[in-house]
């Protein structure tokens, strides 16, 4: 029994190495040669699409496999494709839909979160309603005012959201996000008035990604109203 055990445990890592191999392969070799034949479009057409199929969507959609030592190789393979502009639409949809999902965090030792918060920069930048819309999930419920369990897995579901409007914050430019600078503040203050200690930790966290990427001439309108809010703690 133990040998079977020790039989399968090699060949399944003798698998992941293999698959780890043949992404560095793609990421080293197959994406960089896509500029030098973009011209023939309906080869690389049938390339990506093919990538898309077989590579990209399996490890979007499977975080432990992303948490894996092949799922770092991965996102290599994507560090090199975010710099092809032609790909962009194969992997932005389901790469927003993994940032969204609750299994997004956390983002597991192989992978660095500055190559995340590329890939989900260019997928922002793909469409640039997505950080509004991010903010527009975090509307209260007026069911949770009237129950405290109701009340404490918003602010939870809330919480998540800041967490990742900071981490958006965190890949793009500094200012790049100013025009919605006030309606993050405002969140932030829908937070902290609730009260709960997790609330309080998130948006501490979201203020301290805000001191980076604001310009302080941008900030000084807003920290009255949310310094108010965090005295009161």
């Amino acid at each position: 029994m133990f040998v079977d055990q020790a039989v399968r445990s090699g060949a399944l890592v003798a698998e992941e190495r293999r698959q780890a191999s043949v992404l560095l392969l793609l990421s080293e070799f197959l994406v960089p040669s896509l500029r030098l034949v973009l011209e023939e479009g309906e080869r690389v057409q049938a390339i990506l699409t093919h990538l898309q199929t077989h590579v990209l969507v399996p490890y979007w959609r499977n975080a432990p496999l992303r948490r894996t030592a092949h799922g770092g190789a991965f996102m290599k393979l994507m560090e090199r494709l975010v710099r092809v502009p032609s790909a962009t639409r194969l992997w932005r949809k389901d790469a927003w839909e993994m940032f969204l999902d609750a299994s997004f965090f956390p983002l597991g030792r192989f992978s660095t979160p500055r190559t995340y918060a590329n890939i989900v920069q260019v997928a922002c930048a793909a469409d640039r309603d997505r950080m509004a819309d991010l903010l527009a999930r975090m509307a209260p419920s007026q069911t949770a005012a009237l129950f405290t369990s109701s009340r404490e897995s918003e602010a939870e579901s809330r919480c998540a959201l800041l967490k990742r409007v900071s981490f958006v914050l965190l890949g793009g430019q500094v200012d790049e996000y100013v025009k919605l600078l006030p309606i993050i503040s405002e969140k932030i203050v829908e937070l902290l008035r609730i009260g709960l200690i997790w609330t309080l930790e998130e948006t501490l966290r979201c203020l301290s990604v805000m001191l980076i990427k604001f310009s302080h001439k941008h900030l000084v309108s807003q920290w009255p109203i949310v310094l108010t809010e965090l005295v009161r703690h």
